[in-house]
């Protein structure tokens, strides 16, 4: 018979159980670092859930199976950390999920509270990582550690981010009072700015039937593939509702963009093939929706009444349509301004209000054409630019 090798001495073994340890330590520590240092973390993998105190790797707790819910986490975390009480959990610690991990928030939890304080380590945030999040019939808020009250926006806040290659899903949800103060509201200028909900490029997911509620900036799509929006309110924003910047590929259907501090819908960054369409925009304080620096894009089967400042503002554009737009009482109904070039808007509805279609003297080629513009108190059409 084949000679036994003989076991490995217990010093080795001792210092290959040291080695394993440090590593983890070390990425525990390194996943804490990008994150924004919160003062408790829990990354949650396949096989482990990583308790991080400050920066330290203190518990790491073997588990299996990729989907968890909030009541299998529960299982793992110390009850100042997360708390079940009836259909409501009180999460006190910022969330990372890695690949191959989904973490599920539905009945019988319907209510999830994210706890948040006065600065950014505060923030009981979740990020999904290169894993997912689904959210059905759920509402996810944020909670102040003092108060119990719903926060206001600041940068202890916590908020929901969608990392690059993570996925979001969300149906008959709602996602209510989170992310912090929108940039130009802040009087700390080194603050980093998060969004209620953030898209960041390469993620994806879908929301249905689900409303974003009095958030600092509501729904950001921040170079994000494939996202579907269908039937979803965005209202109450500090700053801008629905904010679209170089995202591919995203579809929308019933979206209403409802008194908002800003924009109702504020699209920006690089410029891309999806149409903006099937948007409702009201009593917005800015516009119901703008373009800025975009080529190419297509406006249609829009409608906005009584916004801020106008129904549809048109920035630094090239080469777009705008087709099938109702305004109503709206300053104007739509504004061109600040060298754009070539904007198409035909079968425009434009009621009330002050100005009916507003160029300014910058904008260098526009068309009207198959609309209707009635009763506006001040212009039809005010026109100062050239070659219209």
């Amino acid at each position: 018979a084949p000679a036994v090798p003989p076991a490995a001495p217990p010093a080795q073994s001792a210092a290959q159980a040291a080695t394993r340890s440090a590593d983890a330590a070390q990425r525990a520590h390194a996943t804490w670092e990008r994150h924004g240092r919160p003062t408790a973390l829990v990354v949650i993998r396949p096989t482990s859930v990583d308790l991080v105190d400050q920066g330290r790797l203190t518990r790491s707790i073997p588990r299996a199976g990729g989907t968890i819910t909030l009541a299998g986490l529960n299982r793992y975390l110390p009850r100042d950390w997360l708390s079940i009480t009836g259909d409501t959990a009180r999460l006190s610690a910022a969330v990372v999920l890695t690949p191959a991990v989904t973490l599920d928030v539905g009945a019988p939890v319907t209510t999830l509270q994210l706890a948040g304080g006065a600065t950014a380590p505060d923030a009981a945030s979740i990020f999904t990582g290169s894993g997912g999040l689904t959210l059905h019939g759920a509402t996810v808020t944020s909670v102040d550690r003092a108060s119990g009250q719903a926060m206001a926006p600041g940068p202890g806040r916590p908020f929901v981010l969608v990392s690059p290659g993570g996925r979001f899903t969300a149906t008959d949800a709602t996602l209510s009072d989170l992310g912090t103060a929108p940039r130009d509201d802040r009087s700390q200028a080194d603050v980093e700015d998060h969004p209620g909900l953030d898209f960041h490029a390469g993620s994806t997911g879908s929301l249905v039937r689900t409303s974003l509620l009095r958030n600092g900036t509501g729904l950001q799509l921040d170079g994000s593939q494939g996202v579907h929006l269908e039937g979803v309110t965005v209202s109450g924003s500090a700053g801008t509702g629905l904010v679209l910047r170089g995202d591919r590929g995203t579809t929308m259907s019933g979206i209403r963009a409802e008194h908002n501090g800003a924009y109702g819908v504020q699209v920006t960054g690089p410029s891309t093939d999806r149409p903006i369409t099937g948007i409702v925009a009201t009593g917005n304080g800015s516009f119901g929706i703008g373009l800025d620096n975009q080529t190419g894009t297509h406006v249609t089967a829009v409608r906005a009444s009584g916004d801020g400042s106008g129904g549809l503002e048109l920035t630094r554009t090239r080469d777009v349509t705008v087709s099938a737009l109702t305004a109503a009482d709206e300053p104007a109904g739509v504004f061109t301004h600040v060298n754009n070039v070539n904007v198409v808007l035909d079968q425009l509805t434009v009621t009330g209000g002050r100005r009916g279609v507003e160029v300014e003297k910058t904008t260098d080629g526009l068309a009207v054409q198959a609309s209707t513009i009635q009763g506006a108190s001040v212009a039809g059409i005010a026109d100062d630019g050239k070659d219209l």
